[in-house]
């Protein structure tokens, strides 16, 4: 049987090999859509895209952290919450529906467009509906599972490329978005089944314990929709800072500015993904009730851990990849190398802030967080208008850093005012931010090379990460690890 540090560290690595596994297909599936199709096309299959997007985040309402704190409260009561969010759900339903036939009366679009948007709005609808099931596996310490669910989803996109687009040369949009349809229904019947069968274990361990923490439907809705409507405002403001700015930049100032704001976007949104893999993997075990107290020390360890690796990073970023970009696009978008450089720097706090966000909401207070995104948005969007005119995306980037700022302190006064986090230990988190910035503007001035900035990066970083920012219980849990590893390397 495998230790816990040793199942830790397997979990994360397989939501990292499963998470990139998925992104890189779709990555692939984008590429041989843009080379095979005429731009027509793609700009239809874009607008589909986009506005079920936007269909797809009325109807979500924050359904995944909701729903992994439910399953890991109730695990036997997979049903129940199910039917309760699709009726929370139904009226946006039908709204969207009523929309639709608005919009067909109104503007008297063809047939095929009509189609094109529905067949894409369905698809919106089962990843709503496989989110139910991946809750669940994430709630009940089935993460890989809930993994290996996105990275079948990036490899059936990749298969419809390869087979529909390529080799049968099919062009028309609306069959491409049916056989993505049929996989996103065969990825859903895939989930439906490791669901129902870990579930099935579960029941048999605690036997008599299957009934408990069943819910009636209606007290359910009661407890899924107060926090349903809360991440839904959160994604709405969040959905506005993203992409509001993008369209500003293109109003005021041109397209071709926005391809270099756009550019530098995407940089922090990877930095920001390979984070991500880390906290939502992190998630459940916050959630974790009656486990021994080496266990949470080791859950803290890792969040300790995560902010290391994502401040290291996101200043790695700033410091190479502006010349990574102008390796592979030469002089094409020089004006975002800047950007990047700025951006990334605003991204060390994100990182911070991102870790606080999952403490947060893992104790049930993600209401304390609404006033300080709906500020923070508030706030960016009359700096992006002061400062976009001027200065153009380099305005558009002082907005982003400063919405960026606004949450980072929201969310730590947060932690102190809820003493979800000592004290003692920001002060360890935000030292060690001081001295990693501090490293990374003395690089910046002097100029070293980039072996010789990388080294020297990477050291200070591990030095500090072990002198400034572990606590005395964390330090010795990673020495309790290595003896553990030392010693099942032995036996082996």
């Amino acid at each position: 049987m495998k230790s816990e540090p040793e199942r830790i560290k397997r979990t994360v690595a397989i939501a990292y090999f499963y998470t990139l596994t998925g992104q890189g297909c779709n990555m692939l599936f984008y590429f041989f859509l843009y080379k095979y199709l005429p731009v027509e096309d793609v700009g239809l299959f874009s607008l589909a895209l986009a506005v079920a997007t936007f269909f797809g985040f009325f109807i979500d309402l924050g359904i995944y952290q909701i729903l992994i704190r439910f399953y890991a409260e109730y695990p036997e009561d997979l049903n129940t919450p199910i039917v309760a969010s699709l009726i929370i759900r139904l009226p946006i339903f039908m709204l969207g529906l009523v929309i639709l036939l608005i919009w067909n009366i109104a503007s008297n679009p063809s047939k095929e467009i009509v189609l094109i948007i529905f067949i894409a709005c369905l698809i919106q609808v089962s990843l709503l509906v496989k989110k139910f099931y991946q809750s669940w596996l994430r709630g009940n310490s089935r993460q890989n599972k809930a993994n290996l669910i996105d990275a079948l989803e990036g490899l059936g996109w990749l298969i419809v490329a390869i087979v529909v687009i390529v080799i049968m040369q099919v062009a028309g949009v609306g069959l491409i978005l049916s056989y993505l349809l049929l996989v996103h229904i065969a990825i859903l019947l895939v989930a439906i089944y490791f669901t129902t069968r870990e579930r099935r274990k579960i029941l048999y361990i605690k036997g008599s314990a299957q009934e408990r923490g069943k819910e009636t439907i209606r007290s359910t809705i009661r407890i899924l929709l107060k926090p349903g409507l809360i991440f839904g405002a959160l994604g709405f403001f969040t959905l506005l800072q993203n992409r509001l700015d993008w369209v500003l930049v293109s109003q005021i100032v041109s397209n071709s500015e926005l391809a270099n704001y756009s550019m530098a976007n995407k940089v922090y949104e990877i930095v920001m993904l390979l984070i991500g893999i880390a906290t939502t993997t992190a998630y459940p075990w916050l959630l974790s009730k009656g486990r021994p107290e080496g266990f949470r020390i080791r859950v803290e360890l890792f969040m300790s851990l995560i902010i290391s690796f994502g401040i290291t990073l996101a200043l790695l970023a700033s410091l190479y990849a502006p010349g990574f970009l102008s390796g592979l696009f030469g002089d094409k978008y020089k004006e975002a190398n800047i950007m990047v450089t700025m951006i990334m720097f605003g991204a060390t706090f994100a990182v911070i802030s991102q870790v606080l966000f999952y403490l947060i909401i893992s104790q049930y207070f993600e209401k304390y967080i609404l006033p300080v995104i709906i500020l923070a948005s508030a706030s960016q969007l009359a700096i992006d208008l002061l400062l976009i005119p001027s200065f153009s995306g380099m305005g558009a980037i002082i907005g982003m850093i400063y919405l960026i700022l606004i949450v980072n302190i929201g969310l730590t006064r947060i932690a102190i005012a809820k003493t979800l986090m000592p004290l003692k230990k920001l002060k360890r988190i935000y030292s060690f931010l001081c001295i990693m910035l501090t490293i990374w503007a003395l690089l910046i001035y002097i100029g070293i090379p980039a072996i010789g900035g990388l080294v020297i990066m990477l050291s200070i970083s591990i030095i500090a990460t072990n002198y400034v920012l572990l606590s005395n219980e964390e330090k010795e849990t990673v020495k309790e690890i290595y003896i553990e590893a030392i010693s099942n390397r032995r036996r082996k």
